[in-house]
């Protein structure tokens, strides 16, 4: 392997700084070729920090934050046409009101970008967990969800929180749990897998691998609409072998 790949990237923490860990091989394609999808994942898990949803914050790096991957987006012609302007909000930072632009999530920045990020975070935490890379004949289906999602099905919620395998990312007392944490299991025969990573204690996806990939294909998606399957290999590196229809309802 050729590079160093951290999973999640720096771009989706605060200020761009998280601790040591989840840092895994990867090939310079795959790594140095996804930044403009860390930079739409980043934007999508920041829309929904709870303290700018509330309309105001008491924590600047927050809001400097997301200023600051609103304009990385607009002035990026490949990114910004996934993005529609929504109303304005008005967000008060440190006693003073500054207007804000909201953005709605095209359904084209889950096919061309959000799935294949999703999937390469999963494939990171199943080389870190069972040190061997995914099997190319294999799939990763990906569910892109909300909080609200999960509390709908108290069978998912309870399948997903029994998971045996939690963390997040922690250097000394600096811990970003709030930013970032999952759940992960893999099965003894290394055969299939699911991950469960939350971002700002708001978004989150849900990864099921098989090595098997017609197993897969099997799983009932009728519930999911921001649902794909996606596949791995040399060639192609991480690419999307089906989709369901796209929710384009995550609007920051």
């Amino acid at each position: 392997m050729e590079t160093i790949e951290h999973a999640p990237p720096k771009i989706m923490f605060i200020g761009s700084i998280r601790p040591k860990g989840l840092e895994v091989p990867s090939c310079e394609r795959c790594n140095n070729g996804s930044s403009q999808q860390d930079q739409v994942a980043a934007l999508f898990a920041c829309t929904q920090l709870p303290a700018l949803m509330s309309g105001g914050t008491d924590r600047p790096n927050e809001f400097n934050h997301f200023k600051k991957l609103v304009n990385g987006v607009g002035n990026n012609s490949e990114i910004g046409p996934m993005f529609d302007l929504a109303p304005d909000i008005f967000i008060q930072v440190r006693g003073v009101i500054q207007r804000f632009k909201r953005l709605k999530i095209k359904p084209a920045a889950f096919s061309h970008y959000l799935y294949p990020w999703a999937a390469k975070q999963a494939l990171s935490i199943w080389y870190e967990k069972t040190n061997t890379i995914f099997d190319a004949n294999g799939s990763i289906t990906i569910f892109w969800m909300d909080p609200k999602t999960i509390n709908q099905s108290e069978k998912v919620r309870s399948f997903l929180a029994g998971l045996p395998d939690a963390g997040s990312l922690a250097q000394g007392k600096f811990n970003v749990d709030t930013q970032f944490s999952y759940r992960t299991g893999i099965t003894d025969d290394k055969s299939m897998g699911v991950y469960w990573a939350v971002f700002h204690e708001t978004l989150t996806f849900v990864a099921l691998l098989d090595t098997d990939a017609t197993r897969a294909t099997k799983l009932d998606r009728k519930a999911f609409k921001t649902s794909a399957v996606l596949r791995t290999n040399l060639e192609n590196g991480i690419f999307i072998d089906s989709m369901g229809d796209i929710s384009s309802n995550f609007i920051g």
